[in-house]
Protein backbone atom coordinates (compact mmCIF):
# COMPACT_ATOMS: atom_id res chain seq x y z
CA UNK A 1 0.00 0.00 0.00
CA UNK A 2 1.97 3.03 -1.29
CA UNK A 3 1.18 5.46 1.72
CA UNK A 4 3.37 7.98 3.25
CA UNK A 5 3.74 6.94 7.21
CA UNK A 6 3.29 10.18 8.92
CA UNK A 7 0.27 10.60 6.76
CA UNK A 8 -1.01 7.21 7.86
CA UNK A 9 -0.67 7.85 11.43
CA UNK A 10 -2.66 10.91 11.36
CA UNK A 11 -5.44 9.17 8.92
CA UNK A 12 -5.42 6.47 11.30
CA UNK A 13 -5.87 9.13 14.60
CA UNK A 14 -8.74 10.58 12.57
CA UNK A 15 -10.61 7.14 11.83
CA UNK A 16 -11.03 6.79 15.53
CA UNK A 17 -10.55 10.33 16.87
CA UNK A 18 -12.78 12.43 14.55
CA UNK A 19 -16.79 12.17 13.94
CA UNK A 20 -16.31 10.10 13.61
CA UNK A 21 -26.39 11.86 17.58
CA UNK A 22 -40.91 9.26 31.73
CA UNK A 23 -39.61 6.00 32.87
CA UNK A 24 -42.16 3.47 32.86
CA UNK A 25 -42.55 0.69 30.31
CA UNK A 26 -46.43 0.84 30.11
CA UNK A 27 -46.34 4.52 28.74
CA UNK A 28 -44.84 3.57 25.65
CA UNK A 29 -47.76 3.82 22.57
CA UNK A 30 -47.75 1.01 20.29
CA UNK A 31 -47.30 1.45 16.89
CA UNK A 32 -50.47 2.50 14.70
CA UNK A 33 -50.75 2.27 11.09
CA UNK A 34 -49.19 4.75 8.57
CA UNK A 35 -51.97 6.26 7.20
CA UNK A 36 -52.91 7.34 10.55
CA UNK A 37 -49.77 8.42 12.03
CA UNK A 38 -49.07 10.36 8.72
CA UNK A 39 -51.51 13.02 8.93
CA UNK A 40 -49.28 15.83 7.96
CA UNK A 41 -46.46 16.40 5.23
CA UNK A 42 -44.51 13.27 4.00
CA UNK A 43 -41.37 15.28 4.73
CA UNK A 44 -40.13 14.86 7.64
CA UNK A 45 -36.59 15.96 9.22
CA UNK A 46 -34.31 17.32 11.88
CA UNK A 47 -31.73 19.31 12.57
CA UNK A 48 -29.21 19.07 15.77
CA UNK A 49 -25.76 20.62 17.35
CA UNK A 50 -23.23 19.36 20.18
CA UNK A 51 -20.39 20.16 21.99
CA UNK A 52 -17.97 18.26 24.18
CA UNK A 53 -14.64 17.69 25.16
CA UNK A 54 -11.97 14.64 24.19
CA UNK A 55 -9.16 13.02 25.71
CA UNK A 56 -6.86 11.67 22.94
CA UNK A 57 -4.36 9.49 23.95
CA UNK A 58 -0.93 8.22 21.76
CA UNK A 59 2.43 6.45 22.19
CA UNK A 60 2.07 7.04 26.26
CA UNK A 61 0.75 11.16 25.61
CA UNK A 62 -2.24 12.50 25.72
CA UNK A 63 -4.29 15.98 24.82
CA UNK A 64 -7.90 17.40 25.43
CA UNK A 65 -9.37 18.91 22.59
CA UNK A 66 -13.11 20.33 21.68
CA UNK A 67 -15.35 18.32 19.57
CA UNK A 68 -18.38 20.27 17.99
CA UNK A 69 -20.64 20.12 15.23
CA UNK A 70 -24.05 19.70 13.66
CA UNK A 71 -26.02 17.45 11.29
CA UNK A 72 -29.62 17.71 9.44
CA UNK A 73 -31.84 15.25 8.33
CA UNK A 74 -34.74 15.07 5.97
CA UNK A 75 -36.77 12.04 4.64
CA UNK A 76 -39.15 11.90 1.81
CA UNK A 77 -42.14 9.53 2.01
CA UNK A 78 -42.26 8.78 -2.10
CA UNK A 79 -44.84 5.80 -1.05
CA UNK A 80 -46.14 4.38 2.15
CA UNK A 81 -43.14 2.34 2.31
CA UNK A 82 -40.17 3.63 0.26
CA UNK A 83 -38.38 6.33 1.43
CA UNK A 84 -35.35 8.85 0.20
CA UNK A 85 -33.28 10.17 2.95
CA UNK A 86 -30.81 12.99 3.03
CA UNK A 87 -27.91 13.53 5.47
CA UNK A 88 -25.47 17.05 5.64
CA UNK A 89 -23.61 17.26 8.10
CA UNK A 90 -20.12 19.22 9.44
CA UNK A 91 -17.89 18.76 12.96
CA UNK A 92 -14.64 20.17 14.59
CA UNK A 93 -12.21 18.29 16.49
CA UNK A 94 -9.96 21.17 17.88
CA UNK A 95 -6.73 20.61 19.84
CA UNK A 96 -4.52 23.15 21.10
CA UNK A 97 -2.39 23.17 17.98
CA UNK A 98 -4.45 22.05 15.13
CA UNK A 99 -8.52 21.62 14.21
CA UNK A 100 -9.09 18.72 12.61
CA UNK A 101 -12.45 19.32 10.25
CA UNK A 102 -15.13 17.03 8.84
CA UNK A 103 -18.14 18.25 6.07
CA UNK A 104 -19.67 15.68 3.89
CA UNK A 105 -23.29 14.40 3.18
CA UNK A 106 -25.28 10.98 2.69
CA UNK A 107 -28.07 9.45 0.83
CA UNK A 108 -30.18 6.70 2.09
CA UNK A 109 -32.72 4.29 0.20
CA UNK A 110 -35.11 1.86 1.64
CA UNK A 111 -37.91 0.28 2.52
CA UNK A 112 -39.78 0.69 5.58
CA UNK A 113 -42.89 -1.46 7.71
CA UNK A 114 -42.71 1.12 10.59
CA UNK A 115 -44.35 -1.74 12.57
CA UNK A 116 -41.73 -4.09 11.69
CA UNK A 117 -38.52 -3.23 9.72
CA UNK A 118 -36.68 -1.55 7.42
CA UNK A 119 -34.00 -2.26 4.61
CA UNK A 120 -32.01 -0.09 2.26
CA UNK A 121 -28.87 1.15 1.45
CA UNK A 122 -26.67 4.41 1.79
CA UNK A 123 -23.63 6.05 0.29
CA UNK A 124 -21.45 8.82 2.04
CA UNK A 125 -19.07 11.34 1.04
CA UNK A 126 -16.65 13.06 3.63
CA UNK A 127 -13.81 15.44 3.38
CA UNK A 128 -11.91 15.85 6.26
CA UNK A 129 -8.96 19.01 6.28
CA UNK A 130 -6.56 18.39 8.60
CA UNK A 131 -4.10 21.71 8.87
CA UNK A 132 -4.51 22.68 5.32
CA UNK A 133 -5.49 22.15 2.24
CA UNK A 134 -2.71 19.77 1.41
CA UNK A 135 -3.11 17.59 3.98
CA UNK A 136 -7.10 17.04 2.65
CA UNK A 137 -8.99 13.36 2.98
CA UNK A 138 -11.61 12.22 1.32
CA UNK A 139 -13.77 9.07 1.94
CA UNK A 140 -16.45 7.46 0.12
CA UNK A 141 -18.71 4.84 1.71
CA UNK A 142 -21.89 2.39 0.74
CA UNK A 143 -23.29 -0.40 2.19
CA UNK A 144 -26.33 -1.82 3.06
CA UNK A 145 -28.59 -0.83 6.38
CA UNK A 146 -31.40 -2.32 8.33
CA UNK A 147 -33.89 -1.52 11.32
CA UNK A 148 -35.99 -4.67 12.86
CA UNK A 149 -38.80 -2.50 15.16
CA UNK A 150 -39.89 -4.95 18.81
CA UNK A 151 -41.90 -3.36 20.96
CA UNK A 152 -39.56 -0.86 23.34
CA UNK A 153 -36.49 -2.11 21.22
CA UNK A 154 -34.99 -1.00 17.71
CA UNK A 155 -32.32 -3.09 16.80
CA UNK A 156 -29.95 -0.92 13.90
CA UNK A 157 -27.28 -2.51 11.45
CA UNK A 158 -24.69 -1.39 8.98
CA UNK A 159 -22.34 -2.67 6.87
CA UNK A 160 -19.89 -0.38 5.06
CA UNK A 161 -17.44 -0.77 2.33
CA UNK A 162 -15.60 1.84 -0.05
CA UNK A 163 -11.72 3.96 0.48
CA UNK A 164 -10.29 7.26 1.41
CA UNK A 165 -7.66 9.10 -0.59
CA UNK A 166 -5.22 12.19 0.23
CA UNK A 167 -4.40 15.15 -2.00
CA UNK A 168 -0.65 14.24 -1.32
CA UNK A 169 -0.54 10.82 -1.98
CA UNK A 170 -0.71 8.00 -4.62
CA UNK A 171 -3.31 5.31 -4.67
CA UNK A 172 -6.00 5.12 -2.09
CA UNK A 173 -6.93 2.99 1.34
CA UNK A 174 -9.53 0.46 2.01
CA UNK A 175 -11.43 0.45 4.56
CA UNK A 176 -14.76 -2.07 5.67
CA UNK A 177 -16.55 -2.51 8.82
CA UNK A 178 -20.18 -2.55 10.67
CA UNK A 179 -21.83 -0.78 13.01
CA UNK A 180 -24.78 -1.97 15.36
CA UNK A 181 -27.29 -0.06 17.42
CA UNK A 182 -29.20 -1.45 20.52
CA UNK A 183 -32.08 1.60 21.51
CA UNK A 184 -34.79 0.77 23.56
CA UNK A 185 -37.75 3.51 24.76
CA UNK A 186 -38.81 4.27 28.29
CA UNK A 187 -41.54 6.04 26.70
CA UNK A 188 -42.20 7.50 23.26
CA UNK A 189 -40.10 10.27 24.33
CA UNK A 190 -36.73 9.01 25.95
CA UNK A 191 -34.88 6.76 24.12
CA UNK A 192 -31.38 4.88 25.39
CA UNK A 193 -28.97 4.73 22.48
CA UNK A 194 -26.33 1.27 22.43
CA UNK A 195 -23.44 1.57 19.69
CA UNK A 196 -20.66 -0.71 18.88
CA UNK A 197 -18.52 -0.18 15.69
CA UNK A 198 -15.95 -1.99 14.10
CA UNK A 199 -13.42 -0.46 11.58
CA UNK A 200 -10.57 -1.95 9.39
CA UNK A 201 -8.65 0.24 7.15
CA UNK A 202 -5.91 -0.53 4.84
CA UNK A 203 -4.67 -4.23 3.57
CA UNK A 204 -3.69 -7.41 4.98
CA UNK A 205 0.65 -6.45 4.92
CA UNK A 206 -0.33 -2.57 6.83
CA UNK A 207 -3.31 -2.32 8.33
CA UNK A 208 -5.23 -0.36 11.80
CA UNK A 209 -8.20 -2.09 13.39
CA UNK A 210 -10.25 0.21 15.56
CA UNK A 211 -13.10 -0.23 17.70
CA UNK A 212 -15.59 2.00 19.72
CA UNK A 213 -18.33 1.42 22.21
CA UNK A 214 -20.88 4.64 23.04
CA UNK A 215 -23.93 5.18 24.78
CA UNK A 216 -26.47 7.73 25.07
CA UNK A 217 -29.19 9.59 26.31
CA UNK A 218 -32.03 11.45 24.08
CA UNK A 219 -34.83 13.18 26.13
CA UNK A 220 -37.72 14.76 23.97
CA UNK A 221 -40.19 17.68 25.57
CA UNK A 222 -43.63 16.87 25.65
CA UNK A 223 -45.83 18.23 23.14
CA UNK A 224 -42.12 20.09 21.72
CA UNK A 225 -40.12 19.51 18.46
CA UNK A 226 -36.70 20.11 21.35
CA UNK A 227 -34.55 16.95 22.23
CA UNK A 228 -31.82 17.05 24.15
CA UNK A 229 -29.41 14.47 24.31
CA UNK A 230 -26.01 13.45 26.18
CA UNK A 231 -23.36 11.01 24.70
CA UNK A 232 -20.55 8.90 26.05
CA UNK A 233 -17.74 7.34 23.96
CA UNK A 234 -15.01 5.15 23.86
CA UNK A 235 -12.17 4.54 20.99
CA UNK A 236 -9.38 2.45 20.41
CA UNK A 237 -7.22 2.19 17.62
CA UNK A 238 -4.32 -0.16 16.81
CA UNK A 239 -1.71 -1.25 14.35
CA UNK A 240 2.23 -1.92 13.81
CA UNK A 241 3.38 1.16 13.69
CA UNK A 242 0.81 3.25 15.89
CA UNK A 243 -2.22 2.87 18.64
CA UNK A 244 -4.24 5.21 21.10
CA UNK A 245 -7.48 5.79 21.88
CA UNK A 246 -9.62 8.21 22.92
CA UNK A 247 -13.00 9.42 25.16
CA UNK A 248 -15.65 11.89 24.64
CA UNK A 249 -18.24 13.81 26.29
CA UNK A 250 -20.82 15.31 24.13
CA UNK A 251 -24.53 17.07 24.62
CA UNK A 252 -26.29 18.36 22.13
CA UNK A 253 -29.74 19.98 21.12
CA UNK A 254 -32.12 18.29 18.24
CA UNK A 255 -35.20 20.10 16.60
CA UNK A 256 -37.25 17.64 15.04
CA UNK A 257 -39.75 18.46 11.77
CA UNK A 258 -43.33 16.92 11.39
CA UNK A 259 -43.27 13.81 14.07
CA UNK A 260 -44.30 14.13 17.67
CA UNK A 261 -42.28 11.97 19.31
CA UNK A 262 -38.73 10.73 19.44
CA UNK A 263 -40.43 7.62 18.47
CA UNK A 264 -42.80 8.49 15.33
CA UNK A 265 -39.56 10.31 14.14
CA UNK A 266 -37.92 6.91 14.00
CA UNK A 267 -40.74 4.53 12.91
CA UNK A 268 -41.74 7.93 9.93
CA UNK A 269 -39.46 10.14 9.76
CA UNK A 270 -35.47 10.35 8.98
CA UNK A 271 -34.29 7.24 10.87
CA UNK A 272 -31.20 6.42 8.85
CA UNK A 273 -27.72 7.87 9.75
CA UNK A 274 -23.90 7.22 9.29
CA UNK A 275 -22.83 7.53 12.85
CA UNK A 276 -22.91 11.44 12.88
CA UNK A 277 -22.23 12.13 16.30
CA UNK A 278 -18.65 11.98 17.44
CA UNK A 279 -18.28 9.10 14.34
CA UNK A 280 -18.44 11.06 11.33
CA UNK A 281 -17.17 9.30 8.32
CA UNK A 282 -17.85 5.57 10.03
CA UNK A 283 -14.61 4.56 9.93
Amino acid sequence: MKYPAIKYIVTSAVCVLLPAASFAADDLVEPVPYEQAMTGSPVMGEIQGYFGTAILSSDGESAYAHNYGASAKVNFALTPNWNLQGDLFAQNLETSDDIFKTTGGAMHMYWRDPNSYALGAYVSLARYSIGGGANDLTSLLYGPEFQIYSGQYTFYGQGYFGDFRSNDADGKVDMWGARGVVSYYFNDNLKWDNEVIYRHLGDSDDSVESWTGATQITYRIDGSPVSFFGRYEYAAFSGEDVSGRSQKVLAGIRFSLGGTTLREDERYGAAMDIGQVGNQALF
